[in-house]
């Protein structure tokens, strides 16, 4: 189950697109968690092999990275740019109703 901090009433409000969005922020928060962890876990793993042997990098101990890595690099195009907008700007609107 995915916790994305909204209450019951909250959730049944939001929209196709709010939810997207919410869903997205959530899974690039868990991506970052695991680079995170993955730079800790290769340089540990570097630190106790020997120098002759290959260098460990965070995709090493999580393989789903190297997508992370490919969609940073991307540019968003005008669409993506505009949804993320509006899904923000509705949240922020109904932040202030309340």
């Amino acid at each position: 189950m995915i916790d994305l901090g909204l209450s019951l009433n909250d959730f049944l409000n939001l929209s196709i697109v709010e939810f997207r969005a919410l869903l997205d922020r959530y899974e690039r928060k868990e991506l970052m968690n695991d680079y995170r962890f993955g730079i800790l876990a290769s340089v540990i793993a570097s630190a106790h092999s020997s120098k002759n042997s290959c260098k460990y990098s965070a995709d090493y101990f999580f393989p789903s990275l190297k997508k992370f890595r490919e969609e940073q690099n991307k540019e968003l195009t005008i669409e993506e740019q505009e949804q993320g907008l509006k899904a923000h700007l509705m949240s922020l609107i109904k932040k202030g109703s309340k």
